[in-house]
């Protein structure tokens, strides 16, 4: 298993160069590695002094290599923990010198084997204009290796503790770029795994087992290695008590439940150890039992029989995939047959670039992308069938019964009338709709619903995910299930369609092409007709492995619904105008009042954020800060979170994500969907409990489920108060306040958002019409809030001509 722990201090790591600190059981002296370490002179033997100056971004000798050098709060490196299966630690600690040192270089190749894939691919500098700019540059890794937990129970284990300094090829220094370590993290565990298993199995000849991603010795005692998983149980039933999770939270509740007693020496260790396995029949003869079954295997063909499963196992759930994620299944799968990192390596790379049934796709978040030609030719069966379906009637239905859904809901829009126009009459066997989102989607799948039930067919609702499903139960009071569900239910025959049944399937988007296709199967055999609601966005469809968007091409598209509708007419005549920025639109903003022009944008930001606490109060969910660019969303962000603060809305611990402090009762937006978490990418919430120990942030969404978000596993989590027009097109709120007019504002700025919308600019930015505009609507709300004052004050004499300024 490999581990990467958080915020590691510099104080921290130099512990483990003290003796007194180290396991029983390994030598303690630490030893250098990495292509990075020639550059500051250090080989060898880890020392105390080396590492202190490095931790805290010195070169040895004391020359600064980094602007924060010496700073307490700069992150002094990265802790990667190797450790070994349970399995392989008991044997390493009942087994004799001899095997105990194969066990320990065994242990030691393969971590090495980790750091040079770390080292290939993930090793990087930032440097340039906000850092923006990468290059390749060597690690800097001391590894000091260990043989016990800090329960004194068997645990083979190297810390790897990578220095947060790197010597670029020109002679400069900087900082690692950490990211690429964390979204390298499972993968090169598995490449620790795969060549330690292997080592294993030719030095030792042990069998090895399968579990998972992860690996075990064939006849090593359960109840052993349960036995020494104690720690564990009391490890996470203290974490359990007290609501935290995460590897620092582990660490310290490790510390916290530790047993008091004598430290022992590493022999009296072993002693306990061996005294311990042998209660459980597992003596240095049953050891030796388990070895020397050497099998004869062709490594070749056993590595491309891994890489192909992996293959396999990808293209099941998704039409595409990149390197990393291939290498990483195709070394578990290589577990147990014979097959090291290096090969599994080269074998992968091969299939990627040269293997005859491999193709090349764009590339997603820097990643090339590939796929097989077994996908490339079920995406061309599904897009067949879909054109078959489209050429084929179905029963549409009838213009009384719709006439009589468009008159229960008075509120659709044009858009979602022709939407649901076109799914329900216009389209044959299958229809696609795209664009219909947020409440707006829910709000036409009902209507879809009543028009077909209205004519007597049963439709069916499938989402993507169980996300999905919930949220469309929520908005639309229909009962739905996973896509994944609904398959099952077809092909082991409790679901039955005929040529009345209708099956709407929403987020198309993300589902994978597999899937598409089998459902696609399902319902041209039947009769039935197919209604796919999603985004057509081609980035959306590679990011899923999805082929929606091609499906939508060849369809004839629904039109795209409009997004939300307002609850004021002023507003909605003045928002479908305010894109162009026209006079009429800015004219009906400014006599409202709802147009602030303040000398500068700084004083404008102030103005919306004075505006925006006094009108949300404490419920933030009622109003939304609309920005025109990322970075002005970001400055927004901040001051509506120091407004919170100062308030005393916020709790005091704060966790950092993206360089954003993150605190109980703020705002937060999530940035990418997980599948893990259930949330997809745009989806609001607000922070119950934001654990830094933990590294977790306890999220209530917006549609009332509560998730707790490791940190660690998924980062993409920012401030909510403030958004760019884009990231806000689907969300509901009363209240919106949008920075930027005329040319500092981008087109969508999302006035169609709220019911009330107030606007914010600098006047420079405005222009002089725009400002003129502001002045006559200031004197004609003063005039009129005088007549009104001199109405009620009884003074009907005065002429309303004195009272103009």
């Amino acid at each position: 298993m490999l581990s990467i722990g958080r915020g590691v201090t510099a104080g921290y790591l130099c512990d483990l160069t003290d003796p007194g600190h180290s396991r029983p059981g390994v030598d303690a002296a630490g030893r250098w590695f990495g292509r990075g370490c020639p550059a500051f002179g250090i080989s060898g033997e880890v020392r105390r002094e080396d590492l202190e100056h490095l931790m805290w971004g010195f070169a040895p000798g004391g020359r600064a290599l980094v602007r924060n050098a010496g700073e307490a709060s700069r992150r002094a490196g990265y802790d990667l923990t190797f450790s070994a299966d349970k399995d392989v630690s008991a044997l390493w600690a009942v087994a004799g010198p001899k095997t105990r040192e194969i066990i320990e270089r065994a242990q030691r190749e393969a971590v090495k084997q980790a750091l040079t894939y770390l080292q290939d691919v993930a090793s990087h500098s930032r440097r340039g204009r906000h850092g923006l700019g990468r290059e390749p540059v060597g690690l800097v890794a001391a590894l000091f290796e260990q043989g016990s937990s800090r329960a004194g129970e068997p645990q083979l284990h190297t810390h790897a503790f990578l220095a947060n300094v790197a010597a670029r090829a020109d002679g400069s220094s900087g900082a690692l770029d950490g990211r690429d370590l964390y979204m390298q993290k499972r993968c090169a565990g598995a490449i620790y795994r795969c060549e330690l298993a292997r080592r294993l199995e030719e030095r030792l000849g042990v069998r090895i087992e399968r579990k998972g991603e992860f690996f075990g010795i064939a006849g090593v005692p359960a109840g052993l290695t349960a036995a020494w998983s104690t720690r564990r149980r009391e490890i996470e039933e203290h974490l359990e008590r007290h609501g935290r999770s995460g590897p620092k939270a582990a660490e310290y509740a490790a510390l916290a439940t530790r047993p008091a007693g004598r430290q022992l020496t590493g022999q009296e260790r072993l002693d306990g150890w061996r005294r311990e396995a042998a209660r459980h029949g597992f003596t240095p003869e049953a050891a030796r039992a388990l070895m020397g079954h050497f099998v004869a295997r062709d490594p070749l063909a056993e590595a491309e029989q891994a890489v192909r499963r992996a293959v396999r196992r990808i293209t099941e759930r998704d039409a595409h995939f990149g390197e990393r994620e291939l290498l990483r299944l195709a070394a578990g799968e290589a577990l147990g047959r014979g097959v090291g990192a290096s090969l599994i390596r080269t074998m992968v790379t091969h299939a990627v670039e040269f293997g005859p049934d491999t193709h090349r796709l764009g590339q997603l978040r820097g990643e090339r992308r590939y796929t097989t030609g077994e996908m490339l030719e079920a995406e061309q069966r599904l897009l067949e069938a879909a054109g078959r379906l489209s050429r084929q009637g179905h029963r549409t239905v009838t213009p009384e019964t719709m006439g009589r859904v468009l008159a229960s809901r008075p509120t659709l829009t044009a858009e979602q009338s022709r939407a649901l126009v076109h799914i329900t009459q216009e389209s044959g066997r299958i229809a696609a709709a795209t664009g219909i989102a947020g409440e707006g989607r829910a709000f036409v799948l009902d209507a879809v619903r009543e028009a077909y039930e209205g004519d007597g067919c049963s439709v069916f609702f499938a989402a993507a995910d169980p996300g999905a499903a919930r949220e469309l139960e929520r908005g639309a009071k229909i009962p739905g299930a996973t896509l994944h569900e609904t398959l099952r239910s077809l092909e082991r025959g409790v679901l039955k369609l005929d040529d009345s049944s209708v099956i709407v399937v929403d987020e198309s988007g993300i589902v994978a092409t597999r899937a598409m296709e089998r459902l696609t199967y399902h319902v041209e055999s039947s009769g039935a007709k197919l209604v796919l609601v999603g985004e057509a966005d081609p980035s959306l469809s590679l990011e899923a492995g999805g082929s929606f968007g091609a499906l939508a091409a060849r369809l004839d598209e629904g039109r795209r619904a409009e997004v939300l509708r307002r609850r004021r007419s002023w507003a909605r005549d003045a928002g479908d105008s305010v894109p162009g920025h026209t006079d009429a639109a800015l004219r009906t903003y400014a006599e409202r009042g709802l147009l602030t022009l303040a000398r500068g944008s700084d004083q404008a930001m102030a103005a919306l954020v004075a505006d925006w606490e006094r009108h949300v109060g404490r419920d933030p969910r009622r109003g939304l800060v609309i920005a025109p660019t990322d970075g002005q969303a970001r400055a927004l962000n901040r001051l509506c979170q120091e407004a919170r603060l100062r308030a005393g809305e916020l709790g005091d611990a704060a966790v950092v994500v993206s360089g954003e402090r993150i605190r109980a009762g703020d705002r937060v937006r999530f940035t990418r969907g997980s599948r893990l978490y259930q949330v997809r990418s745009g989806h609001l919430g607000t922070v119950l409990d934001a654990d830094p120990v933990a590294g977790t942030l306890k999220v209530r969404l917006d549609d009332g489920e509560r998730i707790t978000v490791s940190l660690d596993r998924y980062g993409h989590v920012r401030l909510g108060y403030a958004l760019t027009a884009p990231e806000a097109h689907d969300a509901r709120v009363e209240d919106a306040f949008v920075l930027g007019v005329g040319a500092s504002a981008g087109r969508g700025q999302g006035l169609v958002l709220a019911s009330r919308t107030r606007l914010y600019a600098d006047e420079r930015d405005a222009g002089e019409e725009v400002r003129a505009l502001v002045r006559e609507a200031s004197r004609a709300r003063e005039k009129g809030h005088l007549r009104e004052g001199a109405r009620r004050s009884g003074d009907r004499e005065r002429p309303d001509v004195e009272l103009a300024v």
